[in-house]
């Protein structure tokens, strides 16, 4: 094999068509066998990888999932919405390997083995993350702590797949079985970054121009395998597995606190202890759910609930202070003044002037 292992676009096409000695495999974005995206339905993909989600998308993610030849398919994935939102698994049922990457946000996932539906695990995938799952487990359903979440996935079911691809695998040196021996552990999944070039790779099937030509896109999932395979080994992170009920046993229990916070001060410790776990599961943990470290959560929130008492109610500063969290009125004031950039009573004039 040679150890330039980059595709050459123009060379490899016509490489494969003659080594496959194939005439019915075309792989011309004119005349495939593959499904050619519309040019309109590129556009819609586009907008949506630039952020550009329509209002009336908030409440389900938007899938599209494209069969670039039987047995291999790439999906893009787009949520903007509700943090609680739990949307079932109703696509990719069937597949027995994927490679999926995070451009934004963070997916949660609920999953447990395929013969053992009682053993239930919950795990993250985070922006600039690549998880690469061997089919072992079966995914249920996902839920997007960020309230937004960017995402594709290269997904393979080699039982569908037919000779040709077979074919043209195997000429490429491609075997999905011998990533899962060089990266997957008894767990089913491994966790890595996207730095490098299988990063790179990934980020190109967000472009617009790539999602026009699936014959490109199909050259570029191919190649990531092939990276996987023959390039140098990538560096996994550690993979936490949390039980379902820790979660939403630290969710409640933090918007249990946060709500009642008018009765008393919101600390990390109180935090920490009320949740029953140790401080670096607890801060790992939260960090997954709520997308910010637990200091800086609580921090934004009573900022925001003393930028709501300053615009709607004619407190004084101090009671707004103190019903913000605050200890003293001097830290309120600084802390107000770096994140709007006014101090709480310049904040409350502007207000009154505008209003």
């Amino acid at each position: 094999m040679s150890e330039n292992l980059a595709f050459d676009y123009e060379q490899d096409f016509d490489n494969l068509q003659d080594e496959t000695n194939s005439d019915i495999l075309d792989f011309s974005p004119r005349k495939s066998i593959t499904k050619v995206l519309l040019a309109e339905e590129a556009e819609r993909i586009g907008e949506l990888a630039n952020g550009l989600i329509e209002e009336g998308t908030k409440s389900e993610p938007i899938f599209f999932r494209y069969a670039v030849c039987p047995g291999f398919s790439i999906e893009y994935m787009f949520y903007k919405g509700d943090r609680q939102s739990k949307i079932s698994n109703k696509h990719n049922r069937n597949w027995d390997f994927r490679i999926d990457h995070c451009l934004e946000g963070c997916i949660e996932s609920y999953h447990h083995p395929k013969a053992k539906e009682k053993e239930l695990q919950v795990s993250y995938l985070n922006r600039g993350q690549i998880g690469i799952n061997d089919g072992s487990r079966y995914y249920t359903h996902y839920k997007f702590p960020q309230g937004v979440y960017r995402g594709v996935s290269i997904i393979i079911n080699t039982q569908e797949m037919e000779d040709v691809t077979i074919k043209i695998l195997d000429q490429l040196e491609i075997n999905p079985e011998s990533i899962k021996e060089r990266y997957i552990d008894e767990s089913g999944i491994l966790l890595t970054s996207d730095n490098g070039d299988i990063g790179k790779l990934l980020y190109n099937l967000y472009e617009i121009e790539v999602l026009e030509d699936a014959a490109y896109m199909q050259l570029k999932a191919m190649e990531i395998m092939r990276l996987l395979i023959c390039g140098p080994r990538l560096k996994p992170i550690s993979l936490k597995t949390f039980a379902p009920e820790v979660i939403e046993g630290l969710r409640n229990k933090v918007d249990s606190i946060i709500m009642g916070r008018a009765e008393g001060d919101v600390t990390l410790p109180k935090l920490i202890q009320e949740s029953g776990l140790g401080t670096g599961e607890f801060y790992e943990l939260f960090e997954q759910v709520y997308g910010q470290a637990p200091g800086r959560f609580i921090r934004e929130y009573s900022l925001r609930a003393a930028h709501e008492l300053l615009t709607e109610t004619d407190l004084p500063v101090k009671d707004v202070a103190r019903r913000s969290g605050f200890n003293t009125s001097s830290k309120f004031s600084t802390t107000f003044k770096r994140r709007f950039g006014l101090s709480p009573k310049d904040f409350r004039q502007q207000q009154l002037r505008n209003n």
